[in-house]
């Protein structure tokens, strides 16, 4: 097994080894330079779902970086939301639009898809909120009913809705102003509230036709579930009202 070799950022020395804690290795130099890095090595797996082979997993990446994955026992992973991308959803401080349209690129480049969009539920239509594939230009300007295209459809079963060629389906819903034209397969999950109203869906496209694997709806599905939560945290952090410090401090 191959010891791991850490040398000082400050003389250069070979460093030691104090101490290993759940997320980290602290190491210590003679010369009284400490450091730590973070512990990479994957937690164990925990509550599998769908299927025995497939696992939510946290796992410490170089830098710091808390990332939730899924992944398979054969290796394969796609990465979920970073701790950090948690964080910044959850703010109340950062505005919603410029946070899902991190998500939605993240997403589509860790899926390898050509488009992710977000469409939120404002007052019972589904508005283009956030995407990365579509132009820029039709974000807030397409807003479909419940029930009304794929995306709608979607929100109003409850359910995903996956297509292996959208235009030939006669649910789809055609925007010119989202130059969508060269995209064929198409899934859309709806991102629910505990009483099963869709608050946003999700959107994935591709531009060959092609249909999604399980794992890739598991995918969506989990990404799905953190982005309901953290909307639900935003909300309750928007609602506290601010109070002034005692003593007017």
């Amino acid at each position: 097994m191959n010891k791991t070799v850490v040398h000082c950022r400050k003389c250069g020395r070979q460093m030691n080894k104090e101490r290993t804690d759940f997320d980290h290795i602290h190491w210590v130099c003679d010369c009284g330079f400490r450091d730590r890095t973070p512990y990479t090595r994957m937690t164990t797996s925990v509550n599998p779902y769908q299927k025995e082979d497939i696992f939510a997993r946290i796992r410490f990446k170089e830098g710091g970086d808390v990332m939730f994955e899924v992944s398979r026992t054969n290796d394969s992973r796609y990465e979920l939301m970073s701790l950090d991308e948690i964080t910044r959803l959850v703010s109340s401080e950062i505005p919603l639009p410029e946070i899902l349209d991190e998500i939605a690129g993240k997403i589509a480049r860790r899926m390898k898809v050509e488009v992710c969009s977000v469409y939120l539920n404002k007052g019972g239509q589904l508005v283009l909120s956030a995407t990365h594939g579509l132009a820029k230009e039709a974000v807030g300007r397409i807003r479909l009913a419940i029930g009304e295209g794929i995306t709608g459809a979607a929100a109003k079963a409850g359910k995903p809705v996956a297509v292996h060629d959208a235009a030939s389906d006669p649910r789809y819903r055609h925007f010119a102003v989202a130059r969508e034209e060269k995209y064929k397969a198409m899934l859309s999950y709806p991102v629910l509230e505990e009483g099963g109203r869709a608050v946003a869906v999700i959107n994935v496209q591709t531009v060959r036709a092609r249909s999604f694997t399980p794992h890739e709806i598991g995918y969506i599905a989990i990404v799905a579930n953190l982005i309901r939560a953290c909307l639900r945290m935003r909300d309750k952090v928007r609602d506290i009202p601010l109070e002034p410090p005692p003593d007017g401090r």
